[in-house]
């Protein structure tokens, strides 16, 4: 009973984790974005500049996470990712100085790069070594979560009570929810509840991965996690000393998911806006896109443990392409149908966050998992970062963003045949 407990516990506060610094920091963040055009004076570009700082820092600060949260365990790193998220509303609630957006939002950076994907996906293969997929799933879910709830609630709180308070209010949401995080979150299974969750899970070599428990609670790095892979492919790594940098199509397609995942979504509301809806019908497709993402990473994880990564990344990428290059329609799209274009996209787009832990599990020996999540999140960080402005950019020059979703429906395109033939076969 007490295993079943800290399991689930430990599962939502990686909902949380997710909530906060993917969802908050990133997929409904971009809800204000036309808020902060029109009531600060920003010009298209450099409003996705903000996205750009946030890329920035994001990038830089994964590179340490792996120090990181030797030194400080997931719990309290965690918690103080909350920290830095809610300082940051706060600089957006009361600076008089709109330059200091690009401070905030660089913060939400430091949040996002140490508080997101990397310690939930470590958290719950320690936990969840055999649906380590639908796990993660469940926990990626938490930012569609945000994606539903706050570009509803924004848009009431901005338009009833200004921009910034309902910053300040999202920054003291943030900051009660540090509470279950340090109440409830436990970094490793116990030696009896890691021979509960291997037995429980049908695990054969159960003295192997309790020695592994037993050297990542010293803080082994190598050993960070009790797994590797998905369940697809659970022996199917390449070789123990694995490196990202000996793989370049591996490389270049986690630049190419970042791309996918961040600059689309980001665009969202300037693009319905500025084909002619009000921001009511603005903010309920941004949030009915959220609420469509919670099922979908769901679905995608189970899909995942069930048909393996590479089946996972075909699917889900060819939906992502033909979608995007619908929304380059939107101002010829009736109102109702984007609402189903929006679904399919959430349910392909889910690779981007519930993918890249069961990616780089399927590439990665047990012993490289936690060092091969970083790098394939930082070059994941890194594409998001390199095209950051291609939304303000093409708006500024062509006085449309409908360009820059032809363009991310090409790279879906490329990104798919970049990937799959370096795949590895599943096992």
């Amino acid at each position: 009973m007490e295993l079943r407990r800290d399991r689930m516990l430990n599962c939502f506060c990686s909902v949380l984790m997710l909530f906060v610094n993917m969802g908050v920091l990133s997929t409904a963040f971009s809800v204000y974005f036309p808020y902060i055009r029109e009531m600060k004076g920003f010009t298209n570009t450099q409003v996705f500049l903000l996205t750009t700082m946030r890329q920035i820092f994001a990038m830089i600060v994964m590179t340490q996470s792996d120090r990181y949260f030797r030194a400080l365990d997931i719990r309290k790193g965690c918690v103080l990712t909350f920290l830095v998220a809610a300082a940051a509303f706060g600089i957006l609630a009361f600076t008089p100085d709109a330059r200091l957006y690009f401070l905030a939002t660089s913060l939400f950076g430091v949040a996002y790069g140490l508080g997101g994907m990397i310690p939930a996906s470590i958290l719950l293969r320690r936990w969840y070594p055999r649906h380590s997929g639908t796990a993660i799933g469940i926990a990626a879910a938490g930012s569609g979560l945000a994606g539903m709830i706050i570009p509803v609630l924004a848009t009431r709180m901005v338009e009833g009570y200004g921009l910034s308070a309902a910053f300040a209010f999202q920054g003291a949401v943030i900051l009660l929810l540090c509470v279950p995080l340090l109440l409830f979150v436990k970094d490793h299974p116990a030696e009896e509840e890691m021979a509960g969750v291997c037995s429980g899970e049908g695990v054969k070599d159960t003295e192997r991965t309790l020695k592994e428990a037993k050297a990542a609670e010293c803080g082994r790095e190598e050993v960070e996690t009790a797994v590797g892979g998905s369940s697809g492919n659970r022996s199917g790594a390449i070789s123990d000393d694995f490196r990202l940098t000996d793989h370049p199509r591996l490389l270049i397609g986690m630049v190419l998911m970042g791309l996918l995942a961040f600059q689309p979504a980001a665009g969202f509301s300037m693009l319905f806006r500025t084909s002619g809806y009000e921001m009511g019908k603005v903010a309920l497709l941004v949030s009915a896109m959220g609420f469509f993402l919670i099922p979908s990473k769901i679905l995608v994880g189970k899909f995942a443990d069930r048909f393996g990564g590479r089946r996972m990344l075909r699917d889900c990428t060819l939906l992502v392409a033909a979608t995007l290059f619908l929304f380059s329609l939107t101002a010829f799209l009736p109102y109702p149908v984007l609402y189903f274009v929006l679904l399919v996209y959430a349910l392909g787009i889910s690779e981007s966050s519930v993918g890249i832990s069961i990616i780089a599990g399927d590439y990665a020996p047990q012993a490289a998992y936690a060092r091969t999540l970083k790098n394939c999140q930082f070059f994941y960080a890194l594409g998001g970062l390199m095209f950051s402005t291609v939304n303000g950019m093409a708006a500024d020059l062509t006085g449309s963003y409908a360009p820059a979703y032809v363009f991310y429906a090409l790279a879906g395109l490329v990104m798919l045949a970049v990937l799959l033939p370096d795949y590895p076969k599943q096992q």
